[in-house]
């Protein structure tokens, strides 16, 4: 794996360098559990429609099975607007349940490594497939012999 170090305009490649990045894996569209890799803070621009501020950039690491692991980034732009999204995110850290979350904060220094559950999606954008973070959901419960209940019937 390459280090994360700074190179200068003179660096030579070497064997690593030259072998390629890592696969792209799009898994198809369905709910799956996922971890939280990283959480970046980054900054939105703006938009015609909202305005500029900060935006949680978390990569995840989504397994899927013999398909291989994909790793999707979902931006999380802290905007009024966009508030249900916080609360999405909160559940399915397991932070609060559905309808707890008034008057809460985020615990962002926690998410990192935090296991979620996310449904996945696709588009495609100039001519490449990308997956899509579509919704976070709720973390699915465990019965008492250890399987998952399902939110619905």
């Amino acid at each position: 794996m390459s280090e994360d170090r700074r190179i200068d305009w003179d660096y030579e490649l070497t064997d690593e360098d030259t072998k390629g990045g890592a696969e792209v894996v799009i898994l198809p569209d369905g709910e799956y559990d996922a971890v939280v890799e990283r959480l970046e803070r980054g900054q939105f621009a703006g938009s015609q429609t909202m305005q500029a501020g900060p935006m949680a950039i978390l990569t995840l690491a989504v397994d899927g099975g013999e398909l291989g692991t994909s790793r999707p980034k979902a931006n999380v732009i802290l905007n009024q607007k966009l508030a249900w999204k916080l609360d999405q995110l909160a559940i399915s850290c397991g932070f609060w349940k559905k309808g707890e979350g008034k008057g809460r904060r985020i615990p962002w220094g926690e998410i990192q490594g935090r296991a979620i559950r996310v449904k996945l999606g696709h588009r495609v954008y100039q001519g490449k497939t990308y997956q899509e973070v579509e919704r976070f959901l709720p973390p699915a419960e465990k019965a008492d012999d250890g399987f998952d209940i399902p939110d619905e019937v």
